[in-house]
C-alpha cells in the first residue's frame, strides 16, 4: 500500500486502484474504492464510473469519510503511543503533555475537524 492510496481518498477523490490485499483492509472495496485486476477490467470499470458519475461521487465520499474517521497520522501516531505504553516503553502520562483541546485547530471549509495532518516525504 501507498499513501497515494489514502490521500486520493482523503481529499474526497474517486479511487480506481489495483487491487492488494493490504487496500482491501483498509477500504470496503465497491463501496470505497474500487480496484481492477487487469488491463481489460480496467478499461471496463473508466467506461462504467464515467457514465455512473452518482455512484462515483458516493464511492468517493465514503472513502473520505473512512480515512477521515480511521486512517490520519493521528490515528497512526495515537495507536503507536497505546502500544509504546502497553509494551512499558512509555509513561502512562509525559510531564507537561498539552490535552488535545489546547492544541490549536486549523478549519477549512468541507474539511474535517481532525488534527491537521503532515505528509512527510518517504525516509523522514
Amino acid at each position: 500500500m501507498i499513501i497515494r492510496h489514502f490521500e486520493v481518498s482523503a481529499y474526497g477523490g474517486f479511487q480506481l486502484a489495483y487491487y492488494t490485499s493490504e487496500l482491501s483492509s483498509c477500504f470496503e472495496i465497491g463501496k470505497e474504492c474500487d480496484v481492477f485486476h487487469d488491463e481489460a477490467e480496467l478499461l471496463d470499470k473508466i467506461q462504467y464510473y464515467l457514465s455512473h458519475p452518482q455512484e462515483r461521487r458516493e464511492i468517493a465520499a465514503a472513502g473520505q469519510q473512512r480515512v477521515h474517521s480511521e486512517h490520519l497520522y493521528s490515528h497512526r501516531i495515537k495507536q503507536l503511543v497505546e502500544l509504546l505504553h502497553k509494551a512499558g516503553v512509555l509513561p502512562k502520562k509525559v510531564v507537561g503533555e498539552a490535552p488535545l483541546s489546547a492544541v490549536p485547530r486549523i478549519h477549512v471549509k468541507g474539511v474535517s475537524d481532525e488534527p491537521l495532518a503532515v505528509n512527510l516525504p518517504p525516509g523522514s
